[in-house]
């Protein structure tokens, strides 16, 4: 990690937080302290204005998601197999 961190220059680690855009879940990186991990879990079930908010952001990323990249990628690929190969894209893809 602290190799990395000198070459790296993210303002996340964890994978939430990368796709939200923004600091959702805590970060507990080379910190691993179980009393503030509890405290924060404890928080979240103490605070309900932090808990709906946290599960908003996964929701709105569950979302955003949701047919996203992947579906967008094969699509592409099915044209260029379409257009270039003449191969038929199989079930459920496009050539659009």
């Amino acid at each position: 990690y602290a190799v990395a961190k000198r070459f790296i220059k993210l303002p996340y680690v964890s994978l939430v937080n990368l796709i939200a855009g923004q600091a959702v879940v805590k970060e507990f990186i080379q910190d691993i302290d179980p009393a503030r991990i509890a405290g924060e879990v404890l928080g979240l079930m103490q605070d309900a204005l932090k808990r709906q908010t946290m599960l908003d952001a996964f929701a709105k990323m569950a979302n955003d998601l949701e047919g996203g990249a992947a579906v967008r990628a094969a699509q592409a690929i099915a044209a260029v197999l379409h257009k270039n190969y003449h191969i038929v894209p199989s079930v459920g893809l496009t050539t659009a």
